[in-house]
């Protein structure tokens, strides 16, 4: 070929072309990068040298698509996004050709969108296609790191979620890498594109604003057809939201988003109403004084806080809940200190199956027998969103009624809810929520004032911050709730609530400060894997010691305390997966097995005499109308009626549905409907009701 022809077909050396060049080292730094971490692959190899080299050729053509071609490419933009975007977890050509389509129509209202506003169809194809390669790859690593893909209200996390990447290993796996590499591919093409849209006139603006109105007003149109009882029966729309993994592979990751976003907005019940709230607290209603509410005796003098005086007999309107409990019985009048601890990530891995370690990660919390009640607790989530299982513990209600991968926390909790916090105050209790992290993390600055919490510390607010890996200690997080304790007022008993973050997700690096010491006593498949695990059960160690340190301390005080810890969620699936390989149930995806990975340990101790109990099954909703039975303190009428359906439906979890004979059910196949309606109608009341006439209920407002 002549040096003319070539110069016609490439473009000419220069300042360009050195960008290009930048370009193309870079990514093949990637694709090195990549080796370094996954291994040598030859089908990789082919796959990702002849992308970039494809990459080099397209950026360097001095070729500019017009008319005819241009607009033929323009058409096949659109389709091909989306087949990529699916291409980062699952081969989009498996799923139902409607649905296909109906994506693919999706694409196509974006890329004319952009079209119609920019006016030029390069810059509307780079950025139509950049959006879902950025997505996908977002999607790649949400999925990884939490085990579900990204949802709608995930974005009003990202804050939460940008303080905590630095503890992540963002690898470059040989899958994302190919269909990252397909996308710039593809915008690179698109770069060649020279269509134009004339808008000069008036009546071309007012064409194009037009034109713009229709694309939105179909994507809104798919948007509302999506929650349309025939048409997601005609399209076959998979609306299983507690496996939203399967969710986003059948439907496609744009339909599962915008079917997602009409639970940004929770809907009543059906049948709902608050006439129908009042019949259902009836049962816990009575005439006359609240039949088990405290007396002053028992008080004592830890009234005075701004509280209700110390009486636990508040009434609403006409109403005036019943709140029973062994308090006013006892003999002993001294209100017990109440320490609840909901450790990140602490759980006991040996529920997914036998596998054998160096030495035990928890011997002490094993060891608790004495003064203690112990047992399994079902959780909603597990790798992330720790907030939803604090939201349970604090207001007994349930994720099981919110949309899946929703945060209460974020999305519902505007204004004061009465919660454990409040409802202690008001027998005379000082609140306090500690939490050695950011103040922004899940919104928890807006939601604990809204709780009515006294003393409210974050991490600056801590005395005691030493750090393990890049987070405040448990110890140390342990020793802030001592100080607390030891700089009370000696005349009010003390409820404190502390989220701790050592064990936080990020178990890839390797750090000055902390050194493994649990190993695992067999070979997995991969030794990154092993790495990670291992840093995981030897952090839980760790909590162990701490907790042992805490439990020895108040061991030797005369004050009454309970002491509670449980685990927020377990850990991310690649933490588990070597334990499941292990055990060869990594591929058990029945219900039952399926809820073992949402199952975190639970104690509550005291250093006086309690009966000892062990509890197979309960969910994190009833564990604080446990706790206040096991300090016999009176419990509101919501948690008199969480305490008695925990009797028949022990778990309710946004998972699973777990009864007293141990059977387990999802959210679609099972015989407690009634039981559970009820529940979501109070449920409903105590979150989004505007009427508060029936608010004392559930205890009293902050």
């Amino acid at each position: 070929m002549g040096t003319g022809k070539m110069q016609k077909i490439f473009i000419k050396p220069g300042r360009r072309m050195a960008v290009n060049g930048g370009l193309i080292l870079a990514l093949l730094w990637v694709y090195i990068y990549s080796v370094s971490t996954e291994g040598f692959s030859w089908p990789y190899f082919g796959q990702c040298v002849g992308l970039i080299l494809g990459i080099a050729v397209v950026l360097n053509l001095n070729v500019r698509l017009k008319k005819i071609p241009g607009i033929l490419w323009m058409f096949v933009l659109p389709p091909a996004s989306f087949y990529l975007l699916e291409a980062y977890s699952h081969n989009g050509f498996e799923m139902s050709p409607i649905l296909q389509v109906v994506n693919i129509l999706f694409f196509y209202l974006l890329f004319g969108l952009l079209f119609l506003i920019t006016g030029r169809g390069k810059i509307a194809g780079m950025i139509g296609c950049s959006i879902p390669m950025a997505v996908g790859i977002a999607n790649y690593y949400v999925v990884c790191f939490r085990g579900s893909p990204i949802l709608p209200w995930d974005f009003l996390s990202l804050g939460t979620a940008m303080s905590v990447t630095g503890n992540y290993e963002f690898s470059v796996e040989y899958p994302m890498l190919t269909v990252a590499l397909a996308f710039i591919l593809l915008i690179c093409l698109a770069a060649k594109l020279e269509i134009r849209l004339p808008g000069v006139h008036m009546r071309e603006k007012l064409i194009r604003l037009g034109a713009g109105a229709c694309c939105l007003a179909a994507l809104a149109g798919i948007f509302l057809g999506l929650q349309n009882g025939n048409i997601k029966s005609f399209l076959g729309l998979d609306e299983t939201l507690f496996m939203p993994n399967s969710l986003y592979a059948t439907n496609g990751f744009a339909v599962s988003f915008l079917y997602n976003l009409q639970y940004i907005e929770v809907d009543k019940p059906e049948g709902y109403s608050v006439e129908q709230v009042a019949q259902i607290m009836e049962p816990y209603m009575e005439d006359g004084a609240a039949a088990g509410s405290i007396s002053e005796d028992t008080l004592g003098n830890s009234a005075g806080n701004g509280s209700t005086g110390g009486n636990a007999q508040i009434s609403g309107n006409t109403r005036i809940f019943r709140r029973s409990g062994a308090g006013g019985e006892k003999e002993d009048s001294q209100l017990p200190n109440i320490i609840v601890i909901m450790n990140e990530a602490f759980s006991d891995l040996s529920v997914l199956g036998d596998f054998p370690v160096s030495e035990d990660y928890m011997p002490f919390f094993r060891s608790l027998t004495d003064n203690t009640v112990r047992g399994n607790l079902f959780v909603s989530v597990k790798g992330g969103n720790t907030a939803n299982t604090e939201f349970e513990f604090l207001t007994g209600d349930t994720m099981a009624f919110l949309p899946q991968g929703s945060v209460a926390y974020q999305q519902y909790i505007h204004e004061e809810k009465p919660n454990l916090a409040s409802w202690l105050e008001s027998l005379g209790y000082a609140t306090a929520a500690l939490h050695p992290f950011n103040a922004s993390g899940w919104d928890r600055d807006e939601v604990y004032p809204y709780f009515g919490f006294d003393t409210i510390l974050f991490y600056p607010d801590f005395t005691y911050r030493d750090l393990l890996r890049t987070y405040v200690s448990d110890e140390s997080a342990f020793k802030q709730v001592i100080d607390l304790y030891e700089n009370k007022d000696p005349k009010e008993p003390l409820f404190a609530f502390e989220v701790t973050m050592q064990n936080h997700g990020g178990y890839y690096n390797e750090y000055d400060n902390f050194t493994p010491d649990i190993s695992l006593g067999f070979e997995p498949e991969s030794a990154s894997e092993k790495r990670y695990t291992q840093q995981y059960l030897s952090l839980v160690k760790k909590t162990d010691e701490a907790f042992e340190m805490l439990i020895d301390y108040f061991s030797g005080e005369e004050e009454k305390t309970i002491i509670v810890m449980f685990g927020d969620h377990q850990p991310t699936d690649i933490i588990a997966e070597p334990i499941l390989e292990y055990c060869g149930t990594e591929e058990d995806d029945s219900l039952e097995y399926g809820q073992q990975r949402y199952i975190t340990p639970f104690v509550i101790w005291a250093n006086y005499d309690i009966e000892e109990m062990e509890i197979q099954r309960l969910s994190a909703n009833y564990l604080s109308a446990l706790i206040l039975d096991v300090a016999g303190l009176p419990k509101t009428g919501y948690q008199e009626f969480l305490s008695d359906l925990s009797q028949v439906l022990p778990v309710i979890t946004a998972n699973v549905y777990i009864d007293s004979e141990g059977n387990y059910y999802n959210s679609s196949d099972n015989p407690y409907a009634d039981q559970i309606e009820q529940y979501q109608s109070l449920q409903y009341y105590h979150l989004f009701e505007d009427d508060k006439s029936l608010t004392d209920f559930y205890g009293v407002m902050p």
